[in-house]
């Protein structure tokens, strides 16, 4: 069975090092970050990319919505989150 995991903060450090992590182990992927310019490479290396602030709570609910929409499931999340 294809586990799907929803990782914020993918444009550098943990988050891009989890994501690719995840998707070397064959997990669906849902990279997330504020830009979506800056985590393409994850998608052409098979992620799925959303934009996601997550201090915003409209775009963490569309988040969710669209990897339960698309796989029907969401077995991990990873909030991966720099504190200021």
């Amino acid at each position: 069975m294809e586990r799907t995991v929803l990782i914020t903060g993918c444009s550098s450090g943990i988050g891009r090092a989890t994501s690719e992590k995840f998707l070397r182990r064959g997990w669906t992927v849902y990279a997330t970050a504020r830009d979506t310019d800056d985590i393409e490479d994850l998608g052409q290396h098979g992620a799925r990319t959303v934009e996601l602030d997550v201090t915003k709570e409209d775009d963490v609910e569309n988040a969710v919505e669209t990897v339960v929409e698309n796989d029907g499931r969401l077995d991990c999340v990873v909030n991966n989150v720099r504190k200021s």
